[in-house]
């Protein structure tokens, strides 16, 4: 029986059934290595969700204290501005308070801290599953450096 991996193709013989289980437990490994992987990524994802939510009741509280001058009136709109501050995308809505705009600088920099994390482990990720297949960095490409201007 023929076997196509890729662009590999191969003959089932006598000792398929040990090659069939070393391939299954390469796959077991790197499903076991993506969810480790998977699960930093989920706590960076907690601690965002829990800054968004801790700090649109703190935001949402000092505003209230100010009337009918405060943009942020409602927990939604303080929860959609800190999303929008951990996102590093702004929002339709600002704080009018001292103790508003504070946390709001607070929100700014951990979005920034969160982003970063969430990027590295991602490019992490990518990475370390091309250097376990053996892929060569790309090199960039060689320059003529005789470039003649005739």
């Amino acid at each position: 029986m023929l076997r196509r991996f890729g662009s590999v193709t191969t003959r089932n013989d006598g000792d398929s059934a040990e090659n069939n289980r070393r391939e299954e437990d390469t796959y077991f490994a790197i499903i076991a290595g993506a969810l480790k992987k998977i699960r930093y990524v989920m706590l960076i994802l907690y601690a965002f969700v829990l800054m968004a939510l801790s700090t649109s009741g703190l935001i949402l509280q000092s505003e209230l204290a100010v009337g009918n001058a405060a943009n942020i009136r409602t927990y939604g709109n303080a929860l959609w501005f800190s999303i929008g501050q951990l996102t590093l995308t702004g929002s339709q809505y600002g704080p009018v308070t001292l103790w508003g705009r504070t946390y709001s600088v607070i929100l700014l920099l951990l979005g920034l801290g969160i982003v970063g994390l969430f990027a590295n482990s991602f490019e992490h990720i990518w990475t370390e599953g091309l250097r376990k297949r053996g892929a060569q960095p790309i090199a960039p490409p060689k320059v003529d450096a005789s470039y003649d201007d005739d």
